[in-house]
Formats: C-alpha cells, sequence, structure tokens
C-alpha cells in the first residue's frame, strides 16, 4: 500500500457489505481500502499496513471484531475504530464505549452515513 495516503481496514464476513464499503470509501477518499473477511486476514493486513481507519463488523465466523481493537491501537495509537453491526444490543452499545471505539454503525446504514462517519477523519 502506498504509504502516503491514509489506509481504511474493512472487515466483514458479508461480501456484499465489504464491496460497497470499498466502493464507497475509494470513490469517496483519497486512501487505501483493505477488505477482509475475518479476524485472521484482518491480523495479517495489521501486522503488513499502518492502518489509520478499521470498519469492524462484530460477529465474525473465526472471531469477534472487538478482539481486533487492542492489535490495532498497539500497531498505531491514533487508529480510528468503527464498529459496523446489524446486531444492534445495547451490550454491543456498551462494549464499544468501554472499548472507546469511535463509531458505531447500526446494519443496515447508509452510504451517506458511511461517509459522513469516514470524513471526520479522512
Amino acid at each position: 500500500m502506498n504509504s502516503m495516503k491514509p489506509s481504511v481496514l474493512v472487515i466483514d464476513d458479508e461480501k456484499d457489505i465489504r464491496d460497497i464499503c470499498h466502493g464507497i470509501i475509494a470513490r469517496s477518499f483519497a486512501c487505501d481500502v483493505i477488505s477482509n473477511s475475518s479476524i485472521s486476514e484482518g491480523i495479517t493486513s495489521i501486522g503488513a499496513n499502518k492502518i489509520d481507519v478499521a470498519i469492524l463488523d462484530v460477529h465474525l465466523q473465526d472471531g469477534v471484531g472487538f478482539d481486533l481493537i487492542p492489535l490495532l491501537r498497539a500497531q498505531n495509537p491514533s487508529v480510528k475504530i468503527v464498529i459496523i453491526t446489524a446486531y444492534n444490543q445495547c451490550s454491543e452499545v456498551e462494549k464499544s464505549k468501554n472499548l472507546s471505539v469511535d463509531h458505531f454503525l447500526g446494519k443496515p446504514f447508509t452510504s451517506v452515513q458511511l461517509k459522513e462517519t469516514l470524513a471526520l477523519w479522512l
């Protein structure tokens, strides 16, 4: 990835969500977009790239998106974290607050909501 542009990591096990987010971000912002479908792929991407913004689904096939937050913050303490989930339960919102997540988007979200969120940092 080009180190001059910010990097956005999208992790969601739903291919349609990944592809839509990737397209919206790539068309709307001057950044590199990395899309992964699992925790294990995310760990590899985090190890190989400086991530500036991470968009994490909560429920993934091989784990929970929240588990990547300490790794992301260890790599880049100023990383911005956006949680996306279809499970808008109080427990997930509370866990997001406890982990100092920067933004929480409930699925379904609109392209405008995603762009407005990312425009805060990109």
